[in-house]
Protein backbone atom coordinates (compact mmCIF):
# COMPACT_ATOMS: atom_id res chain seq x y z
CA UNK A 1 0.00 0.00 0.00
CA UNK A 2 2.98 2.56 0.89
CA UNK A 3 4.71 1.37 -2.28
CA UNK A 4 1.31 2.36 -4.23
CA UNK A 5 1.02 5.74 -2.64
CA UNK A 6 4.45 6.40 -3.22
CA UNK A 7 4.39 6.01 -6.88
CA UNK A 8 0.87 8.21 -7.39
CA UNK A 9 2.33 10.59 -4.99
CA UNK A 10 -1.04 10.62 -3.00
CA UNK A 11 -0.07 11.74 0.82
CA UNK A 12 -2.53 11.08 3.46
CA UNK A 13 -3.41 12.84 6.52
CA UNK A 14 -3.99 11.98 10.25
CA UNK A 15 -6.59 13.38 11.51
CA UNK A 16 -7.51 14.87 15.02
CA UNK A 17 -10.44 15.09 16.89
CA UNK A 18 -12.30 18.49 16.75
CA UNK A 19 -10.32 19.55 13.48
CA UNK A 20 -11.80 21.30 10.68
CA UNK A 21 -11.12 19.76 6.87
CA UNK A 22 -12.49 19.97 3.62
CA UNK A 23 -14.21 16.79 2.40
CA UNK A 24 -15.38 16.00 -0.92
CA UNK A 25 -18.81 14.22 -1.60
CA UNK A 26 -18.53 11.22 -2.77
CA UNK A 27 -21.86 9.32 -2.12
CA UNK A 28 -25.26 10.78 -0.27
CA UNK A 29 -26.91 7.51 1.34
CA UNK A 30 -30.32 7.62 2.93
CA UNK A 31 -28.73 8.14 7.07
CA UNK A 32 -25.45 8.49 5.77
CA UNK A 33 -22.97 11.17 3.96
CA UNK A 34 -19.82 9.57 2.95
CA UNK A 35 -16.60 12.15 2.05
CA UNK A 36 -13.29 11.91 1.00
CA UNK A 37 -11.42 13.97 3.66
CA UNK A 38 -7.81 13.02 1.96
CA UNK A 39 -6.93 10.73 4.78
CA UNK A 40 -6.93 6.61 5.24
CA UNK A 41 -10.14 6.56 5.54
CA UNK A 42 -13.66 7.92 4.31
CA UNK A 43 -15.35 10.35 6.64
CA UNK A 44 -19.12 9.75 7.11
CA UNK A 45 -21.75 12.48 8.95
CA UNK A 46 -24.66 10.15 10.22
CA UNK A 47 -26.79 9.30 12.85
CA UNK A 48 -27.99 12.50 14.86
CA UNK A 49 -25.25 14.33 13.16
CA UNK A 50 -27.13 13.17 9.72
CA UNK A 51 -30.60 14.50 11.06
CA UNK A 52 -29.47 17.64 12.43
CA UNK A 53 -28.09 18.67 8.47
CA UNK A 54 -30.74 16.95 6.96
CA UNK A 55 -32.25 19.60 5.12
CA UNK A 56 -27.84 20.96 4.19
CA UNK A 57 -27.89 17.59 2.90
CA UNK A 58 -30.14 17.84 0.54
CA UNK A 59 -28.93 20.25 -1.47
CA UNK A 60 -25.94 18.70 -1.97
CA UNK A 61 -24.39 16.34 -4.84
CA UNK A 62 -21.51 14.19 -5.24
CA UNK A 63 -18.42 16.01 -5.87
CA UNK A 64 -19.46 19.22 -3.70
CA UNK A 65 -16.88 20.36 -1.57
CA UNK A 66 -17.91 20.74 2.24
CA UNK A 67 -16.38 22.15 5.75
CA UNK A 68 -16.41 19.34 8.20
CA UNK A 69 -15.16 19.10 11.76
CA UNK A 70 -13.52 15.56 13.18
CA UNK A 71 -16.34 14.35 15.77
CA UNK A 72 -14.03 10.62 16.05
CA UNK A 73 -10.96 10.05 14.06
CA UNK A 74 -11.92 6.15 13.85
CA UNK A 75 -15.70 4.53 14.70
CA UNK A 76 -15.78 0.80 15.41
CA UNK A 77 -16.33 0.78 11.26
CA UNK A 78 -13.44 2.30 10.46
CA UNK A 79 -15.02 5.23 9.84
CA UNK A 80 -13.70 9.36 10.49
CA UNK A 81 -17.23 10.57 12.16
CA UNK A 82 -17.55 14.04 10.95
CA UNK A 83 -19.95 16.62 11.98
CA UNK A 84 -21.68 19.35 9.40
CA UNK A 85 -23.16 21.37 11.45
CA UNK A 86 -21.31 24.39 11.10
CA UNK A 87 -21.41 24.16 7.41
CA UNK A 88 -24.66 23.79 7.36
CA UNK A 89 -25.38 26.83 9.76
CA UNK A 90 -23.57 29.00 7.67
CA UNK A 91 -25.97 27.83 4.79
CA UNK A 92 -28.84 28.28 6.79
CA UNK A 93 -27.25 31.77 8.12
CA UNK A 94 -26.96 32.58 4.20
CA UNK A 95 -30.59 32.07 3.77
CA UNK A 96 -31.72 34.04 6.13
CA UNK A 97 -29.74 36.83 5.71
CA UNK A 98 -31.20 36.72 1.99
CA UNK A 99 -34.40 36.62 2.84
CA UNK A 100 -34.12 39.99 4.47
CA UNK A 101 -33.83 41.55 1.50
CA UNK A 102 -36.83 39.49 -0.47
CA UNK A 103 -39.24 39.69 2.48
CA UNK A 104 -40.11 36.05 1.95
CA UNK A 105 -41.68 34.34 5.24
CA UNK A 106 -40.39 31.58 7.03
CA UNK A 107 -41.89 28.92 9.46
CA UNK A 108 -40.33 29.05 13.42
CA UNK A 109 -40.87 27.48 16.40
CA UNK A 110 -41.69 29.49 19.39
CA UNK A 111 -39.15 28.27 21.91
CA UNK A 112 -40.92 30.60 25.16
CA UNK A 113 -42.28 33.61 25.99
CA UNK A 114 -40.59 36.51 28.23
CA UNK A 115 -41.49 40.24 29.24
CA UNK A 116 -40.56 41.28 25.54
CA UNK A 117 -41.55 39.07 23.14
CA UNK A 118 -40.82 35.36 22.22
CA UNK A 119 -37.81 32.88 21.64
CA UNK A 120 -37.72 31.27 18.36
CA UNK A 121 -36.22 28.63 16.67
CA UNK A 122 -35.52 27.81 12.81
CA UNK A 123 -33.13 24.67 12.37
CA UNK A 124 -31.29 25.19 14.98
CA UNK A 125 -30.74 29.02 15.27
CA UNK A 126 -32.38 30.84 18.29
CA UNK A 127 -34.25 34.29 17.12
CA UNK A 128 -35.92 37.06 18.74
CA UNK A 129 -40.06 38.16 17.88
CA UNK A 130 -40.65 41.08 19.75
CA UNK A 131 -43.84 41.43 21.51
CA UNK A 132 -44.35 44.86 19.42
CA UNK A 133 -44.15 42.74 16.00
CA UNK A 134 -47.33 39.89 17.38
CA UNK A 135 -50.31 40.41 15.12
CA UNK A 136 -53.35 41.82 16.76
CA UNK A 137 -55.08 38.25 16.14
CA UNK A 138 -53.17 37.45 19.17
CA UNK A 139 -54.59 39.95 21.50
CA UNK A 140 -51.27 39.88 23.35
CA UNK A 141 -51.21 36.46 24.90
CA UNK A 142 -48.29 35.78 23.43
CA UNK A 143 -48.04 32.51 26.36
CA UNK A 144 -50.56 31.09 23.47
CA UNK A 145 -48.06 30.68 20.81
CA UNK A 146 -45.40 28.49 22.71
CA UNK A 147 -44.92 25.32 21.36
CA UNK A 148 -46.17 26.29 17.64
CA UNK A 149 -45.17 26.88 14.54
CA UNK A 150 -46.11 30.29 13.02
CA UNK A 151 -44.90 32.09 10.02
CA UNK A 152 -42.59 35.46 10.29
CA UNK A 153 -40.74 38.04 8.29
CA UNK A 154 -37.13 38.00 8.81
CA UNK A 155 -36.07 41.52 9.95
CA UNK A 156 -32.73 41.51 11.06
CA UNK A 157 -29.96 38.52 10.25
CA UNK A 158 -26.63 39.07 11.61
CA UNK A 159 -24.20 35.63 11.43
CA UNK A 160 -21.18 37.57 13.42
CA UNK A 161 -23.23 38.77 16.29
CA UNK A 162 -25.71 35.77 15.90
CA UNK A 163 -28.69 37.92 15.90
CA UNK A 164 -31.93 36.96 14.43
CA UNK A 165 -34.90 38.95 14.49
CA UNK A 166 -38.22 38.24 13.27
CA UNK A 167 -42.24 39.90 12.64
CA UNK A 168 -44.96 37.86 13.06
CA UNK A 169 -47.53 41.00 12.58
CA UNK A 170 -45.76 41.96 8.53
CA UNK A 171 -47.23 38.10 7.93
CA UNK A 172 -50.45 38.30 9.54
CA UNK A 173 -51.16 41.77 7.77
CA UNK A 174 -50.45 40.06 4.96
CA UNK A 175 -53.21 37.73 5.49
CA UNK A 176 -55.40 40.83 5.25
CA UNK A 177 -54.40 41.37 1.34
CA UNK A 178 -57.73 40.58 -0.03
CA UNK A 179 -59.82 42.88 2.68
CA UNK A 180 -56.76 45.75 1.97
CA UNK A 181 -57.48 45.28 -2.25
CA UNK A 182 -61.03 46.27 -1.72
CA UNK A 183 -60.24 49.32 -0.02
CA UNK A 184 -58.03 50.43 -2.79
CA UNK A 185 -60.80 52.05 -4.62
CA UNK A 186 -60.39 54.52 -1.77
CA UNK A 187 -57.32 56.23 -2.90
CA UNK A 188 -55.27 56.69 -5.91
CA UNK A 189 -51.58 57.29 -7.35
CA UNK A 190 -50.24 60.53 -6.98
CA UNK A 191 -52.46 61.39 -3.56
CA UNK A 192 -50.28 62.55 -0.50
CA UNK A 193 -51.47 61.18 3.36
CA UNK A 194 -50.11 61.95 6.64
CA UNK A 195 -49.41 58.28 8.18
CA UNK A 196 -47.83 56.36 10.40
CA UNK A 197 -44.43 54.51 11.00
CA UNK A 198 -46.06 50.58 11.64
CA UNK A 199 -42.30 49.07 11.67
CA UNK A 200 -38.76 50.11 10.51
CA UNK A 201 -36.87 46.92 8.82
CA UNK A 202 -33.81 47.28 6.62
CA UNK A 203 -35.30 47.30 3.35
CA UNK A 204 -37.41 50.25 4.10
CA UNK A 205 -40.66 51.47 6.21
CA UNK A 206 -43.98 49.74 6.80
CA UNK A 207 -46.35 52.31 7.12
CA UNK A 208 -50.41 53.04 8.17
CA UNK A 209 -52.07 55.08 6.12
CA UNK A 210 -55.76 56.00 7.16
CA UNK A 211 -58.91 55.55 5.36
CA UNK A 212 -62.59 55.99 5.84
CA UNK A 213 -64.37 53.17 4.34
CA UNK A 214 -67.66 53.69 2.41
CA UNK A 215 -69.36 52.70 5.71
CA UNK A 216 -67.73 55.30 7.48
CA UNK A 217 -65.78 52.79 9.28
CA UNK A 218 -62.00 54.49 10.12
CA UNK A 219 -59.47 51.81 8.37
CA UNK A 220 -55.76 51.61 7.91
CA UNK A 221 -54.25 50.66 5.14
CA UNK A 222 -50.30 49.00 4.65
CA UNK A 223 -47.59 50.41 2.74
CA UNK A 224 -44.45 50.27 2.05
CA UNK A 225 -41.97 53.22 1.80
CA UNK A 226 -38.73 51.24 0.33
CA UNK A 227 -35.69 52.30 1.42
CA UNK A 228 -34.98 53.84 -2.34
CA UNK A 229 -37.84 56.09 -1.65
CA UNK A 230 -37.15 57.65 1.17
CA UNK A 231 -35.01 60.27 0.24
CA UNK A 232 -33.11 61.17 -3.00
CA UNK A 233 -29.75 60.92 -0.34
CA UNK A 234 -28.48 57.36 0.44
CA UNK A 235 -29.79 56.45 3.73
CA UNK A 236 -27.01 54.88 5.62
CA UNK A 237 -29.00 53.53 8.84
CA UNK A 238 -32.73 53.87 8.68
CA UNK A 239 -33.20 52.78 11.86
CA UNK A 240 -31.05 55.53 13.33
CA UNK A 241 -33.49 58.30 11.15
CA UNK A 242 -36.97 56.24 11.93
CA UNK A 243 -38.46 54.52 14.53
CA UNK A 244 -42.20 52.96 15.27
CA UNK A 245 -45.00 55.31 15.59
CA UNK A 246 -43.23 58.27 13.71
CA UNK A 247 -45.80 60.47 11.55
CA UNK A 248 -45.09 61.03 8.11
CA UNK A 249 -46.26 62.25 4.81
CA UNK A 250 -46.26 59.77 1.81
CA UNK A 251 -47.12 59.55 -1.49
CA UNK A 252 -48.99 57.05 -3.33
CA UNK A 253 -46.92 55.42 -6.29
CA UNK A 254 -48.67 52.59 -6.47
CA UNK A 255 -50.08 49.07 -5.70
CA UNK A 256 -48.33 45.69 -4.93
CA UNK A 257 -51.41 43.12 -6.12
CA UNK A 258 -49.31 40.22 -4.58
CA UNK A 259 -48.98 41.50 -0.77
CA UNK A 260 -51.98 43.75 -0.79
CA UNK A 261 -50.10 46.87 0.16
CA UNK A 262 -49.40 50.20 -1.21
CA UNK A 263 -46.45 51.38 -2.92
CA UNK A 264 -45.23 54.62 -1.32
CA UNK A 265 -42.61 57.49 -1.67
CA UNK A 266 -41.23 59.99 0.77
CA UNK A 267 -38.47 61.53 -1.30
CA UNK A 268 -41.23 62.20 -4.49
CA UNK A 269 -42.57 64.89 -2.05
CA UNK A 270 -39.01 66.97 -2.40
CA UNK A 271 -37.70 68.13 -5.13
CA UNK A 272 -35.11 65.85 -6.88
CA UNK A 273 -31.70 67.90 -6.69
CA UNK A 274 -30.82 66.44 -9.94
CA UNK A 275 -33.40 68.67 -12.11
CA UNK A 276 -31.46 71.31 -11.04
CA UNK A 277 -28.06 70.33 -10.85
CA UNK A 278 -27.28 70.62 -14.55
CA UNK A 279 -27.71 74.58 -14.29
CA UNK A 280 -26.45 75.24 -10.75
CA UNK A 281 -22.92 72.98 -11.33
CA UNK A 282 -22.04 73.90 -15.07
CA UNK A 283 -19.35 71.79 -16.62
CA UNK A 284 -16.20 73.31 -15.52
CA UNK A 285 -17.42 75.40 -12.46
CA UNK A 286 -15.77 75.15 -8.88
CA UNK A 287 -17.36 73.99 -6.24
CA UNK A 288 -16.89 73.17 -2.62
CA UNK A 289 -17.49 70.49 -1.31
CA UNK A 290 -16.75 67.73 1.40
CA UNK A 291 -15.20 64.44 1.44
CA UNK A 292 -17.92 61.97 2.70
CA UNK A 293 -16.11 58.71 2.33
CA UNK A 294 -13.16 57.01 0.24
CA UNK A 295 -12.91 53.87 -2.00
CA UNK A 296 -10.22 52.08 -3.64
CA UNK A 297 -10.85 53.78 -7.20
CA UNK A 298 -11.46 57.46 -5.38
CA UNK A 299 -13.30 60.25 -2.88
CA UNK A 300 -16.94 60.47 -3.29
CA UNK A 301 -17.68 64.53 -2.58
CA UNK A 302 -21.17 65.98 -1.48
CA UNK A 303 -21.22 69.28 -3.16
CA UNK A 304 -25.06 70.09 -2.47
CA UNK A 305 -27.41 68.30 -0.51
CA UNK A 306 -28.12 65.02 -1.80
CA UNK A 307 -25.57 65.54 -4.51
CA UNK A 308 -22.21 63.66 -4.55
CA UNK A 309 -19.33 63.47 -6.97
CA UNK A 310 -16.43 61.40 -7.48
CA UNK A 311 -13.21 62.35 -8.08
CA UNK A 312 -11.16 59.50 -9.48
CA UNK A 313 -8.28 58.29 -7.87
CA UNK A 314 -5.92 59.45 -11.10
CA UNK A 315 -7.25 63.15 -10.17
CA UNK A 316 -5.55 62.90 -6.95
CA UNK A 317 -2.15 63.67 -6.47
CA UNK A 318 0.12 61.27 -4.80
CA UNK A 319 1.40 63.38 -2.48
CA UNK A 320 -1.49 64.81 -1.45
CA UNK A 321 -3.94 63.02 1.60
CA UNK A 322 -7.32 63.14 1.78
CA UNK A 323 -9.65 61.89 4.39
CA UNK A 324 -13.19 61.80 5.32
CA UNK A 325 -14.38 64.96 6.30
CA UNK A 326 -11.74 67.16 4.33
CA UNK A 327 -13.51 70.17 2.73
CA UNK A 328 -12.22 70.40 -0.76
CA UNK A 329 -12.27 72.80 -3.84
CA UNK A 330 -13.04 71.17 -6.94
CA UNK A 331 -14.55 71.71 -10.59
CA UNK A 332 -17.45 69.80 -12.39
CA UNK A 333 -15.69 67.34 -14.87
CA UNK A 334 -19.21 66.09 -16.57
CA UNK A 335 -22.42 65.14 -15.34
CA UNK A 336 -24.75 61.85 -16.41
CA UNK A 337 -28.25 62.86 -15.80
CA UNK A 338 -29.43 59.93 -16.96
CA UNK A 339 -26.85 57.36 -14.48
CA UNK A 340 -27.26 60.36 -11.63
CA UNK A 341 -23.37 60.53 -11.91
CA UNK A 342 -20.66 63.74 -10.84
CA UNK A 343 -16.85 63.28 -12.00
CA UNK A 344 -14.98 65.95 -10.39
CA UNK A 345 -11.82 67.08 -10.73
CA UNK A 346 -9.73 68.38 -7.70
CA UNK A 347 -8.64 72.15 -7.24
CA UNK A 348 -5.16 71.86 -5.23
CA UNK A 349 -5.80 75.74 -3.85
CA UNK A 350 -1.93 75.19 -2.92
CA UNK A 351 -0.36 75.32 -6.19
CA UNK A 352 -3.69 76.98 -7.74
CA UNK A 353 -3.39 74.27 -10.43
CA UNK A 354 -5.90 71.60 -11.67
CA UNK A 355 -5.31 67.96 -12.41
CA UNK A 356 -7.79 67.04 -15.47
Amino acid sequence: MEELLAQTGVVLRGLKRWQTVEGVVIEIAPKALYLDLGAKTYGMVAEREYDMARDYIKELKKGDKVNVVVVSPENDSGYILVSLRRAAAGQRWDDLIEKVETGETIDVRVKEANRGGLLVEIDGIVGFLPGSHVGKGYGGKMDGLVGKTIKVVVMEADRETNRLIVSEKAVTEADDADMRKKLWGLVKPGEVYDAEVAGVVPFGLFVKVPQVSEAGEAVWLEGLVHISEVSWEKVEDIKAEFKEGDKIKVKVIGMDESTGRLALTMKQLTDDPWKSMVKKFPVDAQVKGKVMRLAAYGAFVEIGKGLEGLVHISKIPPEMKIDAGDEVTCYIESVDSEHRKISLGLVVTGKQMMYK
